[in-house]
């Protein structure tokens, strides 16, 4: 069936005590999250958070929500459902990853049209919300998208420039994994850890997804739709 009455709604993740849907509601003021019974489709409740509220991660009984035109994230609890906090982060926050133990925040950095460009960049989170490392993504001038954890937990794989990037948790590094993938969407296999990407095209024809190993190394590719951006795999 249909859920009706939603307001620019962009992800939808489970938790352990339902769906949670991220809402932009407006382009001018905050977004919102709301709770979905699984079951009925109806609606649970729903938090006020930051502007245009991105790729919410749902880790043990708490939501991150990357606020994506701000510099905060939010986090709530599923039971209650209600805001815990809000944490200052980097500019543009995009995705939030459980990596290693801890909490990582993709901030994408102010892009070129803003008139003020910044970097994008990784932030690490302690228990307490404290920021304990930043890595700033200087190596290109360009902004970070699409963030996605292996299947171990250990890397996060995103998209910059183009090209598959890696951040390894454990060493606290990151680094370009496949270059010249022209990659727009980014998804992992969670049974053997391989990338699926997403070529951008030229946003008017059918592109390809592309297959590559942990190491990076091209395995397959089929033609799917015009910018295929994100995957599910059925075990």
């Amino acid at each position: 069936g249909d859920i009706q009455s939603l307001q620019l709604p962009r992800y939808l993740v489970k938790g352990q005590n339902g769906l949670y849907l991220s809402e932009w509601v407006d382009f001018s003021g905050n977004g919102q999250v709301r709770k979905i019974n699984p079951t009925s489709g109806q609606f649970e409740g729903s938090v006020e958070v930051g502007a245009l509220p991105e790729f919410l991660l749902a880790h043990q009984g708490k939501l991150y929500v990357p606020n994506s035109f701000s510099n905060t994230i939010s986090i709530l609890t599923e039971q209650p459902f209600a805001k815990q906090t809000d944490i200052v982060v980097g500019d543009y926050p995009q995705a939030c990853l459980a990596l290693n133990g801890s909490i990582w925040v993709m901030n994408g950095g102010q892009p070129d049209w803003t008139g003020s460009f910044t970097y994008g960049s990784w932030m690490k989170l302690n228990s307490q919300g404290t920021i304990t490392t930043e890595i700033t993504l200087d190596q290109a001038q360009a902004n970070p998208t699409r963030a996605v954890s292996s299947p171990d937990g250990r890397y996060g794989y995103f998209i910059l420039d183009g090209d598959v990037w890696f951040l390894d948790a454990q060493l606290e590094t990151v680094g370009v994994l496949i270059s010249g993938a022209n990659a727009y969407g980014i998804g992992v296999d969670p049974r053997n850890g391989d990338l699926i990407v997403g070529e951008a095209g030229d946003f008017a024809n059918a592109s390809d997804v592309a297959i590559y190993s942990t190491e990076g190394e091209f395995i397959n590719r089929f033609t799917a739709g015009i910018a295929p951006s994100s995957f599910a795999v059925n075990p």
